[in-house]
């Protein structure tokens, strides 16, 4: 998608982000790597800090064909970021998804309706500009469709080597698919 981003610090200290963008309008690539979708899609975010919680709210709509089916495709929800300390952060975030036709068929009826969100908890040893975070992650998500549902938990370390290299050990738990995973990784940005 290509568009555009605004962003405004609008009165009573509400930050807005606004976003429109739409597909290129070309044909597929090879490999289906271009998004020759021809609508516009749209989105917004409202926040406002209140002393330590930082409250949010986002909204998208966006539609998507296939020959002769379309998908109306909407996101509405809250987000919380709440400072416990310097040493301590919280964060929970939910999403409410609808969709008219998700798998461009012409399905007709009611709208299958997609909920989730996850909280997490972050530890900074030595503060939010130290080397080290743990995170613990709890996700959850609902479903009319059996496959998008899902619902883990983790356990995260990170130890920041250098500004743009980071180590990462990670435990998680798949409840729902009743499988662990253990991951140990370094992510890197240029």
């Amino acid at each position: 998608d290509r568009g555009l981003i605004l962003t405004w610090h609008a009165p009573a200290e509400v930050e807005v982000i606004a976003q429109a963008v739409n597909g290129n309008g070309i044909e597929p690539a090879e490999n289906d790597n271009f998004d020759d979708g021809k609508y516009k899609n749209v989105s917004l975010r409202l926040v406002r800090q209140f002393g330590p919680v930082r409250f949010g709210l986002f909204g998208y709509q966006g539609r998507a064909d296939a020959e002769e089916h379309r998908n109306t495709v909407r996101y509405v929800g809250p987000d919380l970021v709440v400072d416990l300390g310097e040493k301590w952060q919280l964060n929970a975030e939910y999403l409410r998804r609808t969709d008219d036709d998700p798998f461009l068929v012409g399905h007709t009826g009611d709208e299958d309706v997609t909920k989730g969100g996850f909280g997490e908890l972050l530890f900074f040893p030595q503060g939010q500009d130290g080397r080290w975070a743990v995170t613990a992650l709890y996700n959850k998500v609902n479903s009319d469709d059996p496959g998008a549902r899902y619902e883990s938990i983790a356990l995260t370390g990170n130890y920041l080597m250098a500004r743009n290299v980071r180590l990462l050990l990670e435990g998680a738990r798949d409840l729902e698919g009743d499988a662990n995973r253990f991951s140990i990784g370094v992510i890197t940005a240029f």
